[in-house]
């Protein structure tokens, strides 16, 4: 493994956040294989930390795994079983046909829209745009995923390279999270999209609050979070981060007044009219702030961003 800079800002200044074994990422992740160690050759006492730039505060995994580590990580220690039964259910295809609807309402008009799923994983996405009449292709590194998806008489390429023209709408689905460069691929972009092309993005939310939640349940020797795992995740983003980085691509997020989606003023059911009434209370005051302003509090776990340049 090798030492990483800042993968937003560059900086090698830094301060670390937590530092974890294996063991604590790993063992409540149920899509890996219990004989990770093996297939990994990773040491009981090994630790893997979690630093902050002290430049931009951007979170990111100090150590970068090798191509052979990511490899045996992605082909053998995740389980394609579980992969599957996770992604292909009734909750996964809704979480993704609801901001399918949308990129596709605040995409620009084209006959046939053209769309890149990048990082497409099991393809799962691409069938929905297939049956939503889009010239839709993915991108995956993995094999073992783009062999799958291409069972499945869908298009798909493992380089960067093959994908050619210019694609008016842009899925970036809990992929940014996982790239050793995220700037470089962000600005890629600009080469195979312009200006009015849509993207959705969608990261493990890593505001302040919640680091410091999940290394606290840490040192109290609790579960945390299957999003902190240092070898998977190598960056761990704010929206202010996010927003950041989509930015050096020319992107920038559509505010709620500028989407086709009801705005989320954080109406949920509950069960107690006191937890009811609590909700209500705080829903009032993001109402507020949607008529002054316009937008609603946002999270990097569901943005869209428009192109401008």
């Amino acid at each position: 493994m090798q030492l990483r800079r800042c993968p937003l800002c560059g900086s090698n200044e830094h301060e670390t956040v937590v530092e974890l074994e294996a063991d604590a990422f790993c063992r409540t992740n149920w899509t890996y294989s219990p004989d990770f160690r093996t297939i990994l050759g990773i040491g009981e006492h090994a630790l893997f930390p979690v630093v902050r730039c002290r430049r931009c505060a951007m979170v990111y995994a100090s150590l970068l795994p090798d191509p052979a580590f990511l490899t045996a990580l992605y082909e053998r220690v995740i389980r394609k079983e579980e992969c599957v039964a996770g992604s292909e259910n009734a909750p996964g295809y809704a979480r993704r046909l609801r901001y399918v609807a949308e990129l596709l309402e605040l995409a620009p008009p084209a006959d046939p829209l053209r769309a890149l799923d990048y990082g497409s994983g099991l393809g799962v996405t691409l069938r929905i745009l297939r049956a939503c009449s889009v010239d839709a292709t993915g991108f995956d590194p993995s094999a073992l995923r783009s062999d799958y998806v291409r069972e499945r008489e869908l298009t798909i390429v493992g380089d960067p390279s093959e994908l050619r023209g210019t694609f008016g709408a842009v899925v970036l689905d809990n992929v940014l999270e996982h790239l050793p460069e995220p700037v470089q691929t962000v600005e890629w972009l600009r080469g195979v999209t312009a200006a009015g092309t849509v993207a959705y993005v969608s990261v493990p939310s890593y505001e302040r609050k919640l680091l410091a939640e999940q290394v606290e349940k840490h040192r109290r020797g609790e579960p945390i979070d299957m999003a902190l795992n240092p070898w998977e995740h190598l960056n761990y983003f704010s929206l202010a981060h996010l927003d950041a980085l989509m930015l050096r691509g020319g992107f920038r997020r559509l505010a709620a007044r500028e989407r086709t989606g009801v705005p989320g003023i954080g109406l949920r059911p509950e069960r107690s009219m006191v937890r009811r009434s609590k909700n209500a209370a705080a829903s009032l005051t993001r109402l507020a702030r949607y008529a002054v302003r316009g937008d609603v509090l946002a999270t990097a776990e569901h943005a869209f961003y428009r192109r401008e340049s």
